[in-house]
């Protein structure tokens, strides 16, 4: 997709762009603008920077995607963890990375979740 916002515009200028070429499947999809640096997402752009700003050089390029529902808005115990597909080599990135959710929950309250799952899982045994 080829976008044309104003040269001194910012992220939101480039996601309105983006926003009138993407037809969403769920009403009010809100867009985010990743940078990508051999095959893994460096860091999510905020929508105030200027897009004079932004060099798309050596293996470095942007995407722009819909923010998913559960990741529209995030608790304080919440993050979005970067994932990329490697083989081997950690530095050997490959495909496209993508932004997982994660809670940042105490050890023993996870410990207490896996029990309780063992628990109903010998149950069933």
């Amino acid at each position: 997709m080829e976008l044309f916002p104003n040269k001194s515009g910012t992220v939101t200028d480039l996601l309105l762009e983006a926003a009138k070429k993407i037809k969403s499947e769920t009403a009010g999809g809100h867009l985010r603008l990743l940078e990508i640096v051999s095959c893994k997402i460096n860091h999510i752009i905020p929508n105030d920077i200027i897009l004079e700003c932004l060099n798309p050089a050596g293996t470095k390029s942007y995407r722009v995607e819909e923010i998913p529902n559960d990741q529209v808005k995030l608790e304080p115990n919440e993050f979005l963890l970067p994932v990329a597909h490697f083989q081997k080599e950690s530095y050997q990135t490959y495909g496209v990375p993508f932004l997982l959710k994660v809670k940042n929950v105490s050890v023993d309250w996870l410990l207490s979740c896996i029990v309780l799952r063992f628990m109903v899982l010998v149950s069933f045994l």
